[in-house]
């Protein structure tokens, strides 16, 4: 009986001891998470790059999105760990289905929304500088 707490003891000890490099984030407020993500626009392509050490599934882009408003949306699939995706302004549409104009609306913000392991949803918010 002795043999078999010291064992146990032994266990919890080791395995309290063993750390993640980086482990994948538990949700803050209960439901969801923040993504580490690199976002920027160059000649007309929004250019999005995970930097977390997971992948991210069923992600969707909106661009200048509020509250109760859409925005500009595309649904951008998965991203691997420490890859990027250049996409298109001109293919995110709002909710009436009208296109992105380059050249009449200026991005202000976007916000990257994904599932992260299991079904955590999860998201990265920036805003553009001018």
């Amino acid at each position: 009986m002795k043999n078999l707490i010291l064992i146990c003891i032994v266990i919890v000890i080791c395995c309290s001891t063993v750390v993640c490099e980086d482990p994948v984030p538990t949700p803050t407020l209960g439901f969801t998470t923040e993504l580490k993500a690199s976002v920027g626009i160059e000649k007309g392509y929004l250019e999005v790059k995970n930097l977390d050490s997971f992948e991210w599934r069923e992600c969707k882009i909106s661009i200048n999105s509020g509250f109760f408003d859409n925005g500009y949306y595309k649904k951008a699939g998965t991203f691997s760990s420490g890859t990027n995706k250049k996409i298109s302004l001109l293919e995110f549409t709002n909710s009436n289905g009208n296109r992105f104009n380059i050249l009449s609306l200026k991005p202000e913000k976007v916000t990257v929304r994904c599932y992260i392991q299991g079904d955590i949803s999860a998201f990265y918010i920036g805003h553009f500088q001018e």
